[in-house]
């Protein structure tokens, strides 16, 4: 997945950011932030859930939290005194406050049999495996730093749908309920992908080439 805003072009699968056309160095953590806000925006994330992530085995205080938000907006060339990218909530975390525009490109001649939706896009899944994660060889984006980097498969076979868990670090669950095996898909189900929500939609017809 690709976010578009202000001046800025971030690559979520590859980790790469752009500012006019230019690739710019950003720190690892600090792109995990940003990538944090932007899946989630227009909502704001917690502080503690922002800690959490970046963090998932190491106790550290606000105050580096605090540093890798400054680290962004000056990457981002944003003011905290009169942001225009990096909202801050006082007391309770920040928000992304940017125009976005979103890309998820997968593209092939194999008709479309089903399609994971999240608020602002939507993932083609057809005949086969498609492999889900952070980043890697033939391995489909998710935009959260959540995500391991091989995380979860989706199976289509004919009418039938299943999912399974590659080892995540963090979980894949439908419904609310952990995927230990192969699990069936139904329309409608509710995944989450570490703290990445979707729902899984049934394709109710078929095509070969969509926008998305």
């Amino acid at each position: 997945m690709r976010f578009k805003f202000d001046r800025f072009v971030i690559d979520a699968g590859r980790r790469i950011v752009w500012r006019d056309d230019q690739e710019i160095h950003v720190a690892p953590k600090t792109l995990d932030f940003l990538l944090s806000l932007l899946s989630r925006a227009p909502n704001a994330v917690s502080k503690a859930e922002l800690m959490t992530t970046l963090w998932p085995d190491t106790h550290i205080s606000e105050a580096t939290l605090t540093g890798v938000v400054a680290d962004a907006r000056e990457a981002l060339g944003d003011d905290g005194r009169a942001p225009r990218i990096i909202r801050t909530l006082h007391r309770f975390g920040y928000a992304f406050a940017g125009e976005i525009e979103r890309e998820v490109s997968v593209h092939s001649d194999e008709p479309v049999l089903g399609w994971l939706i999240a608020d602002t896009w939507r993932l083609p899944l057809r005949t086969g495996e498609t492999i889900l994660g952070r980043e890697g060889e033939g391995v489909v984006p998710l935009p959260s730093p959540s995500v391991s980097r091989q995380h979860a498969a989706v199976i289509i076979e004919g009418t039938a749908a299943r999912l399974r868990d590659l080892g995540s670090k963090n979980g894949t669950f439908v419904d609310e309920l952990r995927v230990e095996g192969p699990m069936a898909l139904r329309d409608g189900a509710q995944l989450r992908f570490g703290t990445l929500q979707v729902t899984y939609r049934a394709a109710q017809q078929t095509s070969s080439t969509e926008t998305i």
